[in-house]
């Protein structure tokens, strides 16, 4: 197992550069048709030394309890800067994680950079590899009686810039050096410009690139020092803690020492989703155990196909599941989704479970972003569905005033090849306001031979707005 220092210390101060800026300045829920590699090898040779504050291009995404979140993609040129100073004094960085996190018997943190297997990326939020990080659960287990569940309040939203030097130095310290004379520090200048591309805020980082998952790390590390001397037994995953105690008592001071340490970088627990659960707890949920119990009949022969009614009665027992267990609701669905990619399914049923899809995502169009791994390439679905259903994600898009089923919809006829149904669909991005959606379109309609002249006089117009960095 390696510990999380050994994980940073993988990384070279060209890889971190390359990694966060060729890899990581657009979030994984944009749909994949855009990429900062060829801008990462442009700035290699041609750098900015501008410090001007930089507005960023806001993207909403639909979470999976169809609720919007925004992300965030920062001004390339600002961006850029920001990880060309983490590469300059990465080894500051590392000494930073090894001060913070050595000694520690298992990896509290769970989610970081690191280098992945098969990926250029240094960060995936849902990446896994237990060889190297181990599963210290089960050993924090032994002698616990209850475990707390804690949660930062709009973690990254509440970071606050100068709080990264008083991580990185001392609180203390990092005040005493606010005078004009250390403003060249490196620290003070990771301040600057984590402000930069945030057009001069000191409060939160962005939502989306992977420097802000880096930079949470920084502050939090040192809280989850001070929580690991005090005897504390816990993991973190991003904002997420979970403790394992023998008491109420320690329970409830294990929330009171945390409060008291997130304070100190002005971040607040979330009340209402701080709970204290009585142990033994089983090891997975119900619903999951519900539908990993479901028999296929491919089950003991998996080149049996299997047919309409065993998909659907599957899917209807993933929807009342979704009923009982409101909290983790469309996880559920989305599971549901991903075992039955993996199945072989009659012509017949393909049909079928493709309109039961069309039915469901436009009722939870977080799915969208499921389409196009785990039913169209899947299923090797014809075009004319996949047209279908998007021109309906584009009309269900526009009537809500929601432009990342829209913006899937192009997507999609972009990798696809096919034309939309969808009239004015020039028209109809460009009053949308929205970049990405207009961004796409634009590409779509080159694609086709459509006029592309609106667009042109649009990006004249914002060329000289002065809210230019918004697009």
């Amino acid at each position: 197992m390696k510990d999380y220092f050994n994980n940073i210390n993988e990384i070279n101060p060209n890889e971190i550069y390359e990694g966060l800026l060729g890899h990581g300045l657009f979030n994984a829920k944009l749909p994949p048709f855009v990429t900062s590699k060829f801008f990462y090898e442009y700035y290699k040779t041609n750098p900015s030394t501008s410090l001007k504050w930089r507005d960023y291009i806001r993207y909403e995404n639909i979470r999976n309890i169809n609720i919007p979140r925004q992300l965030a993609i920062p001004n390339p040129f600002a961006y850029a800067q920001l990880c060309s100073h983490i590469k300059d004094n990465w080894d500051a960085v590392k000494e930073h994680v090894r001060v913070n996190t050595e000694n520690q018997r298992h990896k509290i943190s769970r989610v970081h950079v690191r280098k992945m297997e098969h990926s250029e990326s240094i960060f995936e939020m849902n990446y896994k590899n237990f060889e190297d990080d181990g599963w210290p659960e089960n050993d924090l287990l032994i002698k616990s009686n209850y475990i707390v569940h804690a949660d930062i309040s709009n973690c990254f939203p509440s970071i606050y810039s100068h709080s990264v030097p008083w991580a990185l130095i001392g609180k203390d310290e990092a005040k005493l050096k606010t005078a004009p004379r250390f403003k060249n520090e490196w620290y003070n200048k990771l301040d600057e410009y984590l402000r930069i591309i945030k057009n001069g805020e000191t409060n939160g980082v962005l939502i989306g690139p992977h420097v802000s998952n880096l930079i949470s790390e920084i502050i939090l590390i040192v809280v989850d020092k001070k929580l690991y001397d005090k005897g504390y037994k816990f993991i973190r995953f991003i904002d997420d803690y979970q403790c394992y105690v023998d008491s109420i008592d320690k329970a409830d001071k294990f929330l009171i020492d945390l409060s008291v340490e997130l304070k100190k970088f002005e971040l607040t627990l979330n009340h209402k989703k701080t709970e204290i659960l009585n142990l033994p707890l089983n090891s997975e949920k119900k619903w999951l155990r519900t539908l990993k119990r479901y028999l296929f009949s491919d089950e003991n022969n998996s080149s049996i196909k299997i047919k309409t009614r065993e998909v659907f009665s599957y899917l209807d027992i993933a929807l009342e599941l979704m009923h009982e267990d409101k909290e983790s609701k469309l996880e559920i669905l989305n599971y549901a989704i991903k075992i039955l990619s993996s199945k072989q399914i009659t012509s017949y049923t393909l049909s079928q479970y493709i309109n039961r899809i069309h039915h469901l995502v436009l009722i939870y169009p977080y799915l969208v972003q499921l389409l196009d791994k785990y039913l169209f390439s899947a299923f090797s679905v014809e075009k004319v569905h996949i047209k279908n259903m998007s021109n309906d994600l584009i009309e269900y898009g526009l009537s809500r005033s929601s432009f990342e089923p829209c913006i899937y919809g192009v997507f999609f006829a972009l990798k696809y090849d096919f034309e939309l149904s969808i009239e004015n669909i020039s028209e109809k991005a460009l009053n949308s306001d929205d970049c990405i959606f207009m961004l796409i379109t634009y590409i779509y309609c080159k694609k086709h031979g459509h006029d592309i002249t609106p667009f042109i006089t649009k990006a004249k117009h914002y060329n000289i707005n002065p809210n230019f960095d918004n697009y």
